[in-house]
């Protein structure tokens, strides 16, 4: 998509839509790709493949939208759909101020490059004869500067310039950790043309209910697996048909695609002499958006069911019309219990009464049979040592929920090494 740059807005074109972003007030207002031909001096900035979502916090964070600066080919899924991995973002800030994002050269337009301008009164090279003055004249100003900004923060109560140094120094962390999560990582991907967030008997489920528009896949998703959702939840709020081009799911995880050959004996060669048939393998793990977090600081489930770290991962073959998968889930043992402590492996430790982990495991397990039918869950956890309380919380809670849908099952990992 094409980003343009006026004194008033941003404008993302593509194809026969447009999204304008208002520079003083951070409102999004979809409309036609022609009524381009209304902005006031348009200059391209050149193409990105994506708008993540909008990033801000109002005293911390001033807002700022993120873009999907560039993104890689990981193949094609679901027959002829693209897949694609982001490899860089950027972000767009709000406000008057220029910036220059080094985006792709559009191709039609001749992309902007900001240039300093030489003639400013700061960028006078000074000679000998002047430095004196220069400095005295500078100096004065200076003060007189200092006198007024310290007046008016008294006057008003404006922060100091060390909270604003503070507040830029905040920003510039947040910015620098958005960009490692994406460039770091290389976990997130998107399609324009195919649900990534819908596991194969989820997207057929609403295939047969007539349920999927083209035009706005976006509303089908998984909610999980929409990783992006909060940070485009200005554009769903529009409730706008315009702007369902510009709302693109993207998921945490991992996915990739490859075409295999097998080479077939002579009675299953085709009369065209073909000695070869090719499938497509895929495996993509989607990680859910709620209750994530880093390893042994985000444990067990919440109220709503949610545990932590939750990922579901799908293994597809593909043969020529043909295709079939297999889905399994993994997560934090959905019982209220932590590792506090900053020491290798910490001791786990139980946080909660049996009757309130008992409301939220029965939650964990009711969405889980309702959105994949009977489950076989699996008990990793060590049966011996620090683990043992949580093994212990996992069966007893297993047994108090007693459903006919739920098949347990432990495996003990340290009794086959």
């Amino acid at each position: 998509m094409e980003l343009f740059r006026t004194n008033e807005f941003y404008i993302f074109v593509s194809g026969e839509y447009s999204l304008w972003w208002d520079r003083q007030t951070g409102a999004f207002i979809p409309k036609t790709g022609w009524d381009l031909a209304d902005a006031d001096d348009p200059i391209c900035l050149g193409l990105c493949d994506g708008i993540v979502g909008k990033v801000e916090h109002s005293s911390v964070f001033d807002q700022r939208l993120l873009l999907i600066k560039e993104s890689l080919p990981v193949g094609k899924l679901h027959g002829d759909n693209d897949v694609y991995k982001i490899k860089s973002v950027v972000f767009l800030p709000l406000g008057p101020e220029n910036v220059d994002l080094n985006l792709q050269t559009c191709p039609k337009h001749k992309s902007y490059s900001a240039k300093k301008n030489t003639n400013s009164l700061f960028d006078i090279q000074k000679n000998a004869a002047l430095t004196k003055t220069w400095g005295t004249l500078k100096s004065a100003g200076n003060t007189i500067k200092t006198t007024t900004q310290q007046a008016a923060a008294i006057a008003t109560g404006t922060p100091k310039r060390r909270d604003f140094k503070d507040k830029e120094r905040f920003e510039r962390q947040i910015i620098e950790e958005f960009y490692k999560i994406f460039t770091d990582t290389n976990s997130f991907y998107f399609s324009r043309t195919t649900d990534l967030t819908n596991s194969l008997q989820r997207w057929c489920c609403l295939e047969k209910q007539d349920a999927i528009d083209p035009k706005a896949l976006w509303k089908t998703v998984e909610d999980r697996f929409f990783w992006n959702r909060h940070m485009l939840k200005d554009l769903i709020e529009l409730n706008n048909p315009l702007c369902d081009p510009w709302i693109l799911p993207i998921i945490q995880g991992y996915i990739q695609i490859e075409n295999c050959r097998v080479d077939l004996p002579k009675e299953f060669q085709s009369s065209t002499g073909k000695n070869y048939e090719i499938f497509t393998l895929c495996i993509l793990s989607r990680r859910s958006r709620f209750r994530a977090g880093t390893r042994y600081k985000r444990r067990g489930v919440d109220e709503d069911g949610q545990c932590a770290n939750y990922v579901e991962t799908e293994q597809l073959v593909a043969y020529q019309n043909h295709e079939v998968s297999f889905v399994q889930v993994r997560g934090s043992v959905p019982v209220y219990w932590s590792q506090p402590g900053y020491k290798y492996r910490p001791p786990p430790r139980i946080d909660k009464g049996e009757a309130e982990t008992k409301v939220a495991f029965e939650k964990h397990f009711s969405h889980e049979v309702q959105k994949y039918g009977p489950v076989c869950a699996i008990n990793l956890i060590d049966q011996t040592g620090k683990e043992r309380v949580i093994f212990d919380a996992y069966s007893n809670y297993v047994l108090l929920y007693n459903s006919p849908f739920i098949t347990y099952v432990t495996f003990d990992f340290h009794e086959y090494w």
